[in-house]
C-alpha cells in the first residue's frame, strides 16, 4: 500500500516544478509561466504581470516615454476607462 503512495509523489513534484519551464514552448500564452505587458491608451503607461501557475505573482506600473511627454496628462480619444 505504501508503494502506490510514494510512486505518485515524485511524479507531482517534478510535473510542478518542471511545468513551468517546459510549458512555454509548448503554449507561449499560458498563464502557467507568463509574462504580459499591456499599455494604457490613455495615460501611456505600462502595465506588467508576471504569472505563475495561473497566479498573478507580480506586478507593476511604469511610465514609458509616451507617458512622461503626456506629463501626466490623459487623452480622450473615446469614452472608456483606463
Amino acid at each position: 500500500m505504501k508503494k502506490r503512495i510514494l510512486i505518485p509523489v515524485p511524479v507531482l513534484a517534478v510535473i510542478l516544478v518542471l511545468g513551468p519551464l517546459a510549458v512555454p514552448f509548448c503554449r507561449p500564452g499560458s498563464k502557467i509561466n507568463c509574462r504580459r505587458e499591456e499599455i494604457n491608451i490613455k495615460t501611456g503607461q505600462a502595465r506588467y504581470c508576471r504569472y505563475l501557475w495561473f497566479v498573478k505573482v507580480s506586478e507593476a506600473v511604469e511610465d514609458t516615454v509616451l507617458s512622461k511627454a503626456l506629463g501626466g496628462e490623459s487623452v480622450d480619444a473615446a469614452d472608456i476607462e483606463p
